[in-house]
């Protein structure tokens, strides 16, 4: 659906009216719960650490819940083992140590300790660690009294041995320590081994970037029903960062163009309606089903006005335009604006979580009707958020749904559109024009099939490692299981999430989606 522009030149004035949540002047209840907190140490917890029983968990990221210590650390669980924290740098890293090192000396005894494991969570050791090996149980043989660090704590007796990789003695300490061996990570070992594990090693993190959240005012949080970062401002919540606009206060703005400015130079898109359908039914699906929404994927509406006959819709600005312009190959642009493997599958798991949140995110379920690149828009960062609710209906959170002029409905129809988009997306045209020997257009999900089909190389653009060939073999696989003939048959799109989200041999190759080989794409689904 395009958007409506009056064909002579034309100045209408916008009043729009902005009403925050708390009119009574009161501050957001999210927002002050959010200020930062400490232990006894003075060191300042905030996003995305929380401090459990003392911060809310929606002031933090899932799984970074801290405790705080008797001696006034705070510490974080990994691995069923503590790990006091000695300084967060809120630039995405920590030091942390083992609380077992913390007060070691060459008298403490050693239990035990599991080695860590990162790979479920999102932090990571940071780059020029050191790993060093613990042994226990040892002998007190020549060779080995130097490097002794403690006792073991199972017998009081055995000694516990540490070494680097590149120690000459590593072998011979491997075959006289009886007690076992755990990995330990420090950043260096200046000072001497034992000071090392007292100091600890660094990790990054990887979560929901703060600033522009923190830079306009904002508190940093994470909604865990929608599963996305929110920011927390005085007087509501935003998806990224807070608004200037003042509660209750009219803005005034001249529209005459699709991006404006609004008095404090921040940019919006205005969709004008001039002809409306239905009685104006597109105006109202539009406002009724996207007011309903707050997720980080969904374009936010900030207002809309209307006089007589003509009615306007006013949206957050999204500086790069709709997906369409930059994934098809006949738009010609520059190396610098296409998308590589990794932001077109980071824009396709995107799309898939805020179709996820529409279908049973809601209070009530929205299907969208309209799923296409042209209605994916994408911000500075191209990062994707789902617009034009034109054609969204609001139905019960049933399975199917008799909608007006429709028949019985499905969440599976924007399933079907979402897997067509997908495609698109991968093959950078519109479902036609893949073999260049070939003069007749050839529907483009038949060739990729067949192409799986006899386990041929998929041959896409863009292509140019072995990451990129399980990246777009993954979105491929999906969006054939989306367009699957039988509604029944496509996943729920929580279902496709996990699939995107997951490893792709997991994936198996669906059933062929298709009865035969048009010679051009259906945009709808062929069946409800």
């Amino acid at each position: 659906m395009a958007f409506h522009l009056l064909s002579r030149p034309y100045f209408m004035i916008l009043i729009i009216t902005l009403w925050s949540q708390n009119s009574d002047g009161s501050l957001y209840p999210k927002f002050e719960a959010c200020e930062p907190n400490t232990c006894s140490n003075n060191q300042t917890i905030s996003y995305p650490f929380y401090i459990e029983g003392i911060q809310e968990p929606f002031c933090g990221y899932p799984g970074f819940g801290l405790s705080c210590g008797n001696d006034g650390f705070p510490f974080l669980n990994m691995s069923n083992a503590k790990y006091m924290i000695h300084q967060i740098f809120y630039n995405n890293s920590l030091r942390v140590s083992n609380a077992v090192f913390s007060r070691s000396n060459t008298r403490s005894c050693f239990p035990r300790t599991p080695n860590l494991t990162l790979s479920d969570t999102r932090l990571a050791l940071a780059p020029n660690q050191r790993e060093l090996f613990l042994l226990f149980g040892c002998d007190l043989h020549e060779g080995l009294q130097e490097h002794i660090i403690g006792c073991s704590e199972e017998n009081k007796t055995g000694s516990v041995v540490a070494m680097n990789r590149e120690n000459q003695n590593l072998g011979f300490a491997l075959m006289n320590c009886k007690g076992g061996v755990v990995n330990v990570t420090v950043e260096d070992e200046e000072g001497g081994i034992q000071e090392a594990l007292r100091r600890g090693f660094l990790l990054n993190w990887t979560v929901s970037d703060c600033n522009k959240c923190k830079n306009s005012g904002g508190k940093c949080g994470f909604d865990t029903d929608i599963f996305s970062f929110r920011c927390y401002c005085p007087h509501d919540t935003h998806a990224r960062h807070c608004s200037q606009e003042k509660s209750g206060n009219s803005v005034v703005i001249l529209a005459t163009d699709l991006s404006i400015k609004l008095e404090d130079e921040s940019l919006v898109a205005v969709k004008v309606l001039k002809e409306l359908k239905g009685n104006g039914e597109e105006f109202i699906n539009e406002v009724a089903s996207i007011s309903r929404t707050s997720h980080v994927n969904i374009v936010t509406l900030i207002g809309f006005c209307f006089e007589k006959s003509k009615k306007a819709l006013v949206y957050e600005f999204m500086a790069n335009g709709s997906l369409e312009k930059f994934i098809f190959e006949t738009n010609n642009l520059t190396g610098d604006y296409q998308l590589n493997c990794e932001m077109l599958y980071q824009i396709a798991v995107g799309v898939g979580r805020g179709l996820e949140y529409l279908h049973r995110g809601c209070s009530t379920r929205i299907f969208h009707f309209d799923i296409k690149p042209h209605n994916i828009l994408l911000d500075e960062n191209f990062f994707p958020k789902i617009s034009d609710f034109g054609l969204a209906k609001i139905c019960p959170r049933n399975e199917s749904v008799y909608c007006r002029n429709i028949g019985v409905v499905s969440h599976k129809s924007d399933v079907y559109s979402y897997g067509m988009m997908v495609l698109e997306m991968v093959g950078g045209r519109k479902n036609i024009n893949v073999e260049v020997d070939c003069t007749n257009e050839i529907y483009f999900p038949y060739w990729i099939y067949k192409r799986l089909e006899l386990n041929q190389e998929l041959a896409l653009r863009n292509v140019i490692n072995e990451s990129d060939r399980d990246i777009i073999k993954k979105m491929v696989l999906v969006s054939l299981w989306c367009i699957q003939t039988d509604p029944s048959d496509r996943p729920t799109m929580h279902r496709v999430v996990e699939m995107l989200e997951g490893n792709v041999e997991t994936i198996q190759v669906p059933p062929k989606p298709f009865l035969s080989s048009p010679s051009i794409s259906p945009r709808t689904s062929p069946s409800h």
